[in-house]
């Protein structure tokens, strides 16, 4: 089996109302600061191309909206071609599993910082495991071996190996983006 699980966590609770409060936790802690931080670069960038003359206002069409809707275009033509732009890609999902004692999980996100962020979270440790190069560095063979042998009984050998049909899916992000109209006043 070829696993590889590059964003995988643990949280050592058994409870769910714990991991909700620690998703609500990273939301006010770290989510809202770093999505309003790059809706301010991506909205700057706009404005500046609108002001050069590269990007074109037209009549009646206020400069917030006009960044607001290139936005949402470019995160559509994004997904469509599953092409990445962490400018643009703003969602974080994170799929958990029920594991006797604990959740083991899986986190989406094209930003490594997001992930490391969410790794610092009370509970949270890094919990990966990849079987097509070294392991990590400090982890026991033993260990790693143990690892991979979790990951693939929880997604293999009990189920689809389809990560977000075996666990439950939670949104860190808002799937529709960080753009909010009261958002846009303060570009």
């Amino acid at each position: 089996m070829s696993t590889k699980i590059y964003y995988g966590f643990k949280i050592e609770t058994d409870k769910l109302e714990d991991v909700l409060k620690l998703v609500r936790d990273y939301r006010t802690t770290y989510w809202e600061k770093d999505a309003k931080a790059l809706k301010k670069v991506f909205g700057q960038r706009i404005l500046d191309a609108i002001a050069n003359g590269e990007v074109k206002i037209t009549d009646g069409e206020s400069p917030k909206w006009k960044v607001e809707r290139l936005w949402m275009e470019l995160r559509k033509e994004m997904k469509g071609k599953g092409n990445r732009n962490t400018l643009v890609d703003t969602d974080f999902q994170i799929v958990i599993f029920p594991d006797k004692t604990r959740f083991l999980g899986i986190a989406y996100v094209d930003h490594d910082s997001w992930f490391h962020q969410w790794l610092a979270m009370p509970g949270v440790k890094e919990y990966g495991y990849w079987n097509n190069t070294d392991p990590i560095e400090g982890i026991s063979d033993e260990e790693w071996d143990q690892r991979g042998k979790e990951w693939d009984q929880l997604l293999c050998e009990q189920g689809s190996g389809i990560p977000s049909m075996e666990g439950f899916t939670i949104d860190i992000s808002d799937p529709h983006g960080p753009w909010q109209v009261e958002d846009l006043v303060d570009l």
